[in-house]
């Protein structure tokens, strides 16, 4: 579960489209499923627990190979506790994690 225990509605909803429209951008080079909202429905594996990115990308193959996590945040997200939680553990898997961040946190995203 994320840090971020509850984001502003106008947040969320903002949150939810760009997690929307980036799964449109990805599904032409991979099978992309979501958890959007409190929706955990595709889960990455790290260690003996389930995590779930907002995006997970996986190959288009039988096999499903994991390919690559993203994580959109809002302003009310970038902060060392999500980088400390997730950020951490997503850049650790053996696929590429990306970070979509407002404009203007990307200062503090990169800092954190």
């Amino acid at each position: 579960m994320s840090p971020i225990l509850v984001r502003p509605v106008r947040e969320q909803l903002e949150h939810d489209r760009v997690i929307r429209l980036l799964q449109a951008k990805y599904k032409r080079k991979f099978d992309v499923a979501i958890n959007p909202g409190n929706e955990q429905t595709a889960p990455v594996t790290v260690g003996p627990l389930p995590w779930y990115p907002d995006l997970v990308l996986q190959s288009t193959e039988r096999g499903k190979k994991l390919l690559g996590t993203v994580e959109v945040e809002t302003a009310e997200s970038v902060n060392n506790l999500e980088a400390m939680s997730q950020w951490r553990t997503f850049s650790r898997l053996r696929a590429p994690f990306h970070l979509y961040v407002p404009s203007s946190a990307i200062d503090t995203a990169k800092r954190l």
